[in-house]
């Protein structure tokens, strides 16, 4: 799953930092790639299996959390 976020203005170095943690925090998380003032995460589950509707409801909850304490933004580009 790929999901891109609008990369928020921080605070503080803080700031930042807990905001990297908590993506970082998410199940599934393959890889964060920078791509310009966006954030590209690549998301899988461990057995390389597609992620049941709930554990992705739950993922995207758990994003919404994360970029709307930032006033960021996301998009769901594959699923």
């Amino acid at each position: 799953m790929l999901i891109v976020i609008s990369i928020p203005i921080f605070k503080c170095k803080e700031d930042k930092k807990i905001f990297f943690l908590r993506l970082h925090e998410l199940p599934c998380l393959h890889s964060v790639i920078t791509k310009g003032d966006l954030l590209h995460l690549t998301l899988h589950d461990n057995d390389s299996q597609l992620l049941d509707a709930k554990s992705k409801m739950d993922l995207l909850s758990e994003i919404q959390n994360i970029t709307k304490i930032w006033g960021a933004h996301f998009t769901v580009s594959s699923l």
